[in-house]
Order: C-alpha cells, then sequence, then structure tokens
C-alpha cells in the first residue's frame, strides 16, 4: 500500500501542475520581466509583472484587432504593448482615445497627470489636442530615460497585448522634469 502511494504523489503533483496551467492559460495571465527602468520607480529592470491578455476584449490571432471588446485602455492603466520593431513595452497610458491633451507653456496635461516637456518633445507633441479613436499616448513613469510616444507617437490600441495587474511601488509622478 505504501509503495502505491508514493507512486501516485509525483502523479498528482503533475496533474495539478497541468490543472494550474491550463487555469492560467484560460484567463489570458503571463508574467513579464521587466528589462528597462522607464517605469521606475513604480517597477524596476528585473522586476516581474502579471498581464491580463484579456482586460480588454478577445483579440484576433491575425489582425490583432479585437473581434469581442468590452473595456477599452483608460488613462493611468498601465499596458504592455509591441513597438513597431515587435518588442513588448510596459508604459502608463497618459491619455486614451476620446481624451483631450493640452500643453500649457512646456507642461503637456493629461488625464493620467502633467508632464513639464524639453522643447523636442513640445515640437513632436504640439498636435496633439484630441487622441483619435483607436489609438492611446503612452508615457514612462521615468521620464528621464523613457522611450514613448514623445518618440514614437500614438499608440495603435491594435498592438496593445494586455494589462498590468500587478501592484507597483509607491508612485512619483506629478510635475516630473525632462
Amino acid at each position: 500500500m505504501k509503495a502505491s502511494i508514493r507512486t501516485l504523489i509525483p502523479a498528482a503533483l503533475l496533474l495539478i501542475t497541468l490543472i494550474l496551467c491550463i487555469i492560467v492559460a484560460a484567463t489570458g495571465l503571463s508574467s513579464i520581466r521587466v528589462e528597462g527602468s522607464s517605469m521606475e520607480p513604480l517597477y524596476s529592470r528585473g522586476d516581474r509583472v502579471w498581464v491580463w491578455k484579456y482586460a480588454y476584449g478577445l483579440r484576433s490571432c491575425s489582425s490583432g484587432s479585437h473581434f469581442l471588446e468590452w473595456k477599452k485602455a483608460v488613462a493611468d492603466d498601465i499596458i504592455v504593448f509591441e513597438d513597431e520593431s515587435g518588442v513588448n513595452l510596459i508604459k502608463r497610458v497618459a491619455a486614451a482615445s476620446g481624451d483631450l491633451v493640452e500643453i500649457d507653456g512646456n507642461t503637456l496635461r493629461t488625464p493620467a497627470g502633467s508632464f513639464l516637456l524639453n522643447a523636442s518633445d513640445l515640437n513632436r507633441m504640439k498636435d496633439y489636442s484630441l487622441i483619435p479613436e483607436g489609438f492611446v499616448m503612452v508615457i514612462g513613469d521615468n521620464l528621464f530615460n523613457s522611450r514613448d510616444s514623445r518618440d514614437f507617437g500614438l499608440i495603435p490600441t491594435t498592438r496593445i497585448r494586455g494589462r498590468v495587474i500587478t501592484a507597483g511601488k509607491n508612485r512619483y509622478y506629478e510635475n516630473r522634469q525632462i
């Protein structure tokens, strides 16, 4: 009897592991390692975050667009999206589709907060006032070391891969100088 229980334990552990993997896959959760410092102090290089792939709906594998959408990204969401070269980036949504943004002097005001911009960023961002449908503006929390919408413009929502659902550290946000 003891020998049979010993042989069942590894099989039971394997079955439990398999069930947990199926549950995680079915819920659309994935773990991503933070590679850079653009979201510091919230997330640092080497941190692991959980991303919910189905936060905004179910995606088509071929086009990347939602064939069933139940929520849109909103300002202050932290998202994972694919950049032009296919690399996944983690950034904060500063403004989402339909949001108004304003440049007042050298300050960019968005629904997620206000950001002090340098001259080259002001020049690149001056054309934005209303975020068009199907796009979001993203900005890293570490403005000094972030490649974001100030560099590559608005992000099509079809590039969003999910929303980060892991709590981070305390956030320092208002009026940071670039």
